[in-house]
């Protein structure tokens, strides 16, 4: 990613993929946190430059591999990112109150 923010407004750039990737992550975590947010999702590619025409349609479908190839490596990053946080600083009274 790259960024150019000397001065307001910051400009972005990103690659395609990278934020294609971002959209499917977000779009996971969604999932599981609204159930009333499902699959398919549709993803419309319009290039810079072009005259709003689509360059590519992504669909995707339960059990597609773009689909669980993403919910299965970003819950296995979230697993480990939350055993690498280390445990809060207190302990436990014999009473089970901090």
């Amino acid at each position: 990613m790259a960024s150019r923010c000397s001065t307001a407004p910051c400009i972005t750039t990103v690659e395609l993929y990278e934020a294609l990737k971002t959209g499917l992550i977000s779009m996971d975590s969604t999932m599981r946190s609204n159930l009333g947010v499902g699959l398919p999702i549709d993803v419309l590619v319009v290039r810079t430059g072009t005259s709003a025409r689509p360059t590519s349609i992504i669909a995707s479908k339960p059990a597609s591999p773009i689909t669980t190839t993403c919910a299965r490596a970003w819950s296995a990053a979230l697993r480990a990112a939350h055993q690498n946080i280390p445990r809060p600083p207190y302990k436990l009274e014999k009473n089970g109150k901090p």
